[in-house]
C-alpha cells in the first residue's frame, strides 16, 4: 500500500483511471484469503481482548442468482450539477465461486443518468469490474466494494467511467461534444444483502465486531508538517473487515480536506474489541515500513493520535467528542 497525506481531490480523467487501475491490484492483495495484508507489518500477538475464537465451519456459498446493490454518492464537482447533489451507483451482478460476473452498472445524479453500461464491446474500448464481499451489520449480512471502469474511443453521447469505492472516489466524463466531467465522492460499501455468502473466499472468514464507529473530534496538538491547523474539526471512522493475519479493521481519519490516515486503498489496522464493540485501534508501523503512518485510538479515553517517523516526522493529536 502507498499512503500519503494529501488534499482530497480528484484530478483529470487520466488520474481517475490510474487510481482505479492501481486499486485493482491492491484489492487483489487485500482480499486474498490466507495471504498476509498488503503491508510488511508483523503479525501482532493476540491479547485476551483481541484473541479470535475457534474458527466457525465454512458457510455454504449461495448458488446462482443475481443481485442489485446500491452505493450512495455525492457530486464533488461537475459542470451544471451543484456540489453535493445526491447520486446513486447501482450494480447488478451474478457470481461464481470466486468472483462477480456479468456486472452491469448505472450512475445517476439528481435524477439524471450519467452512465449506463452496455453489453457490447467495441474496438478500443475497455471495461473491467471487480466486486468484493465485506461483512455487514449482522451475521448473514454482506456489503460490497466496487471497482468499475469503462473507457476508450467512442462516438456519440456514450460516457466513460472510473469508480473505486475503496478509495471513495469516482468520475464520469465524456470527450465527445458536448464534453463534461462529474467527480464523485462515493460510499465505500454498498447497501446490505442478507443470505449466504456469494464468494468462497468469505465463506469461512471471521469477523470480530459488526458495529462501525464514527466519532468526531478536534485537533488539540500538532508537530511537524501535518497540514492541519489546531482546533480543526476531524472525523474518525472504523469498520470491520474479515480477520487476516495483520489486520481486522479499516480506519479513516480526515480533518477538513486532509486525510491523515486511510488514504486511497490503505488504512488497515488491528482493533481491540470488548463485548463485541471496538475499544481501541492501532497501527504501530510508520509509513517507511507499511505505507501508512502510525495510529493509536482509545475510544473510552477519547484520544486519537496519528504520527509518522523519518526526516519529515509529524504528529497530530485529536480529542474525540463523547460518544452519542
Amino acid at each position: 500500500m502507498t499512503a500519503r497525506r494529501t488534499r482530497r481531490v480528484v484530478g483529470g480523467a487520466g488520474l481517475a483511471l490510474g487510481v482505479a487501475i492501481a486499486a485493482l491490484g491492491v484489492v487483489d492483495l487485500v482480499r486474498s484469503r490466507g495471504a498476509s495484508a498488503p503491508s510488511s507489518r508483523p503479525t501482532p500477538a493476540p491479547s485476551a481482548s483481541t484473541r479470535a475464537t475457534t474458527p466457525p465451519a465454512a458457510r455454504p456459498v449461495a448458488a446462482g442468482g443475481t443481485t442489485t446493490r446500491v452505493w450512495g454518492a455525492r457530486v464533488l464537482a461537475g459542470g451544471s450539477l451543484p456540489t453535493g447533489t445526491a447520486c446513486e451507483v447501482s450494480a447488478t451482478f451474478g457470481h461464481e465461486a470466486e468472483r462477480a460476473v456479468d456486472v452491469t452498472l448505472e450512475a445517476a445524479c439528481g435524477g439524471e443518468v450519467l452512465y449506463r453500461s452496455t453489453p457490447e464491446r467495441a474496438p478500443g474500448r475497455e471495461q473491467r469490474s471487480r466486486v468484493t464481499e465485506e461483512p455487514g451489520s449482522r451475521d448473514g449480512a454482506f456489503r460490497y466494494a466496487l471497482i468499475h471502469e469503462e473507457h476508450g474511443a467512442r462516438t456519440g453521447p456514450r460516457t466513460q467511467i472510473a469508480l473505486a469505492s475503496y478509495e471513495r472516489r469516482g468520475m464520469v466524463w465524456r470527450e465527445t461534444m458536448p464534453p463534461f466531467r462529474v467527480e464523485l465522492d462515493l460510499d465505500e460499501l454498498s447497501d446490505e444483502r442478507a443470505g449466504e455468502p456469494w464468494f468462497s473466499a468469505t465463506a469461512a472468514a471471521q469477523v470480530r465486531f459488526r458495529a462501525p464507529v464514527a466519532r468526531r473530534g478536534r485537533v488539540v496538538a500538532t508537530s511537524g508538517p501535518t497540514h492541519v491547523e489546531s482546533d480543526a474539526p476531524c472525523e474518525l471512522r472504523i469498520r470491520p473487515m474479515w480477520v487476516a493475519p495483520s489486520y481486522d479493521c479499516r480506519l479513516h481519519v480526515a480533518c477538513g480536506a486532509v486525510t491523515l490516515y486511510g488514504l486511497k486503498a490503505s488504512g488497515f489496522g488491528t482493533c481491540g474489541v470488548s463485548a463485541g464493540r471496538v475499544a481501541t485501534a492501532r497501527d504501530d508501523e510508520p509509513s517507511a515500513a507499511d505505507g501508512d503512518p502510525q495510529i493509536a485510538v482509545d475510544l473510552a479515553a477519547g484520544t486519537l493520535r496519528v504520527s509518522d517517523l523519518g526526516r519529515a516526522a509529524w504528529s497530530a493529536t485529536i480529542a474525540l467528542d463523547a460518544e452519542r
